[in-house]
């Protein structure tokens, strides 16, 4: 979609120019800019060798002892200011030895023996994922790995995280020891952990009673839903490059993650776990107040992209229905059809045929 017709399709939104040019900056453009035939199947990462190992030592010492054998971050608690301590830099950075540092007494964790760990085979290869059981645990591992051991505030509405980037020492010197690499920066894939991180609550915050369903069977779907979500996210990253902090990898992640559970996309839960059940209300706690860029979308902005995302979900709602009554539709195909389309190009009234002449070609060219 060119910059002029980015603009005309805005304008069914908003007339405004301000809110205009906070849109534009924040919509992306699709992750495909040209139907491509799909690739086959990502193999693994370099990383899930060494976690296969993990996963034997885990099995003979525990899941807690084992991450903080190989994360320097599990060493150290959740402590202001600890990011800039000498003893902190100097182990995550240059990956010093913390048993003479009086501040590596170990992240304090409520459940650590109800840690689980393992692989989780995602549309971009096998990904090491790690479950906290207690929510207070969850939160813990989260400042750890995302905020540096600071006490940041996670949000309520937040249940798992796709963490990526993690050096891991144990591997650096696993390789130093071998040899044969001069300069590491530039195979950092080879040190480097990506890994999900998941909570036993609801999905999005949102009540077992809303959907109809059992307390305890809508948990164990949330965490179908945040594990297929964060594959989503992996598969972008691996396969284009990039995932955003943005409501168009939501609601491509949330469109894995809710077909991992029901038989088609349903905009209805899309919306209610953004916090827009009760279009035009946006939930309080709803998860789209976290993706609302930085500085945030003020409110005339706000409220185009809730409109926006809310015609986005009806026709990918249209367009699974009918890829679904098909018989050998392709699921890598239908999430590769979305990667194809920006978050606009989907909500517009044509958005549904957009997708399905995408996915046609798509699995079209699987069967060249």
């Amino acid at each position: 979609m060119t910059v002029s017709m980015t603009h005309q399709r805005l304008r069914a939104y908003t007339q405004e120019e301000d809110t205009l040019r906070a849109l534009h900056d924040y919509l992306l453009p699709s992750f495909v800019q040209t139907v491509e035939a799909p690739k086959q199947s990502l193999e693994d990462a370099a990383l899930v060798e060494t976690w296969e190992g993990y996963l034997m030592e885990a099995k003979e010492s525990g899941v807690y002892p084992t991450l903080c054998r190989h994360w320097v971050q599990f060493r150290f608690p959740i402590a202001e200011g600890i990011s800039n301590s000498d003893s902190y830099r100097r182990a995550t950075r240059r990956g010093a030895s913390t048993l003479r540092m009086p501040e590596a007494h170990g992240l304090a964790l409520k459940a650590p023996d109800r840690l689980k760990l393992f692989l989780y085979a995602s549309p971009a290869g096998r990904i090491p994922v790690l479950v906290a059981e207690e929510r207070v645990d969850f939160e813990a591992i989260i400042r750890a790995l995302c905020y540096c051991n600071e006490p940041r505030p996670v949000p309520a509405s937040m249940g798992a995280a796709l963490i990526k980037g993690l050096n891991n020492w144990s591997r650096v010197r696993k390789l130093q020891a071998l040899g044969g690499y001069s300069n590491l920066s530039e195979h950092k894939d080879l040190f480097q952990d990506s890994v999900i991180v998941l909570s036993r609550i609801p999905y999005s915050n949102v009540p077992a009673t809303v959907l109809g369903l059992e307390a305890e069977n809508w948990l164990e779907q949330s965490l179908q839903i945040r594990l297929a979500h964060e594959g989503a996210h992996y598969f972008t990253l691996r396969r284009f490059g990039s995932m955003h902090i943005n409501m168009y990898d939501e609601l491509i992640a949330d469109y894995a993650g809710i077909k991992a559970v029901q038989p088609h996309f349903r905009a209805e839960w899309f919306l209610r776990f953004i916090g827009l059940k009760d279009y035009p209300r946006l939930r309080e706690a709803g998860r789209l107040n976290n993706y609302l860029g930085e500085p945030p979308l003020d409110r005339p902005a706000r409220e185009a992209l809730q409109a926006i995302l809310r015609d986005a979900a009806l026709q990918v709602e249209a367009f699974d229905h009918k890829v679904q009554s098909q018989e050998g539709a392709d699921k890598h195909c239908q999430l590769l059809a979305l990667c194809h389309h920006s978050l606009l190009e989907m909500s517009a009234p044509s958005g549904k045929e957009r997708l399905l002449q995408t996915f046609y070609e798509l699995q079209q060219s699987l069967e060249l």
